[in-house]
């Protein structure tokens, strides 16, 4: 019996942008305790051509001049300079990127003290407004401060920010995002006597709402009197314009189990047999369609259980390389949001996102569902979804599941966002569907390669890519002996060739779909040659 059906109608206004996204956020603290003096190389991040590298440097001495340069030697342009120096570039071509910056920073008898963060954007135009940096002083504790800053903005500009604060009292500051900000580096606090000094990069979701000013705040609280000296934050805001290209519509889209229409509820529940005493969670996983963000992930409780119960609600977000899936090594789910409701009632339950819970086109969105006992009902819908298991009741961080057949119980997620009627963004979707399809080479075979590597690098996948190609050549040599055994054929004339030509066929294979650097192309072109014309040699 169908108990409900809830729908929720996508606006469907056209509009023309592309969705601005961060790709990945580095920081100096790889380098010691994060603060150096000197020369210091941020982890290494997968790019692509064109994506917008944002660095931010910061020393608590006025006047440095910072040196910074990435892998590819880009050019990069100062945008901020005065406490802070902010400077930008856009990557020359895409691969793994490292960016390096030189500068000498000491303070108090030769303590280092400079940090840096690296932010990468994609779909970036260029830079839009900047605001001037906003310096809040005060003399007493904090609790809290808060720093605003008006910005005018652009439709779907990012407005990236940076704070760095030295405070003075018993214990670093607490940083607070205000209006919603993503944060996407917490650089290390260092204890500078008498006091301490740290800092946060952020960003905004795209805009997607009024074009003009809006107000951007962001909060310290301390702990203890700063006399006789002043607790100090330095607050910075700048535009990020993005990419226009193709025509969009903004719609709300439901993902999960949803039913069919979205949201159909049926009064069953399959969850009654699930065992939530062994502390387990639930899992659908979907990929998104829509560049914008989350809103919410809701269940249906069919009945009200005893007080004693709690329920858990989770969601993540990612985005994976072409030919992996969430939830697994080489692209593990990270909880962005998570509540827990003590003694929950009959009716839906929801887990609150908002714009800052950003998707873009081809990111992978799951959904969770834990209980504290077992015999929670939840209401089914009249549609099956693929479900996963992992251990734990909402675990942040998860690198593998099984997965456990499908399940009708409802739990969905509304997305808002825009449709991209170009095509997506590198990075996004794969050429066709990957999941449980092996009838296409360019998902295949870079799911094969990237199994082999438990962080998927260039250099690991040119190995593993290799290690299949070896493993794939004599596999077709022996079945290619074993067809000339069969039919009575006893000597195997130009077995080498034969053997050479499996080789290079396979290695041509896997060079088509991407996953072996272009020098190792060169190096077995020159071999092959160098081979051929030593064999052609005996024929002619």
């Amino acid at each position: 019996m169908v108990i409900g059906s809830l729908l929720f109608t996508g606006v469907s206004t056209p509009v023309h942008g592309a969705v601005a996204q961060l790709i990945s956020a580095r920081s100096s603290n790889t380098c010691g305790s994060g603060w150096f003096s000197g020369v210091c190389t941020a982890a290494s991040s997968a790019i692509a051509q064109g994506d917008f590298i944002l660095v931010h440097y910061e020393c608590d001495i006025q006047g440095v001049n910072p040196l910074i340069n990435d892998t590819f030697n880009d050019a990069f342009t100062i945008i901020v300079h005065d406490f802070s120096v902010i400077e930008y570039a856009f990557a020359s071509v895409g691969g793994q990127l490292q960016v390096t910056v030189t500068a000498t920073c000491l303070v108090q008898s030769g303590t280092p003290d400079g940090r840096f963060a690296v932010n990468i954007f994609r779909n970036i135009a260029g830079i839009g407004n900047i605001a001037p940096f906003n310096e809040l002083d005060s003399a007493t504790v904090c609790n809290p401060c808060t720093s605003t800053i008006s910005l005018g903005v652009q439709a779907f500009s990012i407005v990236y920010e940076a704070v760095v604060f030295s405070v003075f009292g018993s214990t670093c500051a607490t940083i607070t995002n205000v209006d919603d900000q993503i944060s996407s580096v917490n650089l290390s606090c260092q204890a500078l006597a008498p006091g301490f000094t740290g800092g946060r990069t952020v960003y905004s979701a795209p805009n997607l709402g009024s074009v003009g000013t809006h107000s951007y705040r962001m909060q310290i609280t301390t702990t203890g009197s700063p006399s006789p000296n002043t607790n100090v934050l330095f607050h910075y805001a700048i535009e990020l314009l993005s990419n226009q290209p193709t025509v969009t519509a903004v719609k709300t889209l439901c993902f999960g189990n949803c039913g069919n229409p979205a949201v159909t509820l049926l009064n069953t529940n399959s969850t009654k047999s699930l065992n939530f005493n062994t502390s387990i969670t639930i899992l659908y996983q979907a990929q998104s369609t829509l560049n914008g963000f989350v809103n919410n992930v809701s269940i249906s409780i069919s009945k009200t259980p005893p007080p004693s119960q709690v329920i858990f609600l989770g969601l993540y977000i990612q985005t994976c390389p072409v030919g992996l899936l969430p939830m697994t090594p080489g692209c593990p789910a990270t909880l962005r949001q998570g509540i827990t409701t003590s003694a929950p009632t009959k009716g839906i339950l929801s887990l609150s996102a908002g714009p800052a819970f950003a998707v873009a086109a081809g990111d992978w969105i799951v959904l969770g569902v834990s209980a504290l006992y077992a015999g929670i009902g939840l209401n089914d819908t009249n549609t099956g979804v693929p479900t996963f298991t992992a251990s734990g009741n909402i675990p942040p961080v998860i690198t593998s599941v099984p997965t456990t057949g499908g399940s009708n119980m409802g739990m969905w997620a509304w997305v808002t966002g825009t449709v991209s009627t170009g095509p997506p963004a590198p990075g996004g979707f794969p050429s066709g569907p990957c999941v449980n399809n092996f009838a296409q080479l360019d998902c295949i075979i870079p799911g094969m390669v990237n199994s082999m590597c438990i962080k998927v690098t260039a250099s690991c996948q040119t190995s593993g890519a290799l290690f299949w190609i070896i493993i794939l050549t004599f596999l077709s040599f022996l079945v290619a002996t074993v067809g000339f055994a069969s039919a009575h054929i006893t000597k195997f004339v130009g077995a080498g060739e034969v053997f050479l030509f499996l080789f290079l066929g396979w290695f041509f294979i896997f060079v088509g779909v991407g996953v072996v650097e272009s020098f190792i192309v060169i190096f077995f072109l020159f071999t092959g040659s160098v081979v051929f014309a030593k064999t052609a040699r005996n024929y002619f």
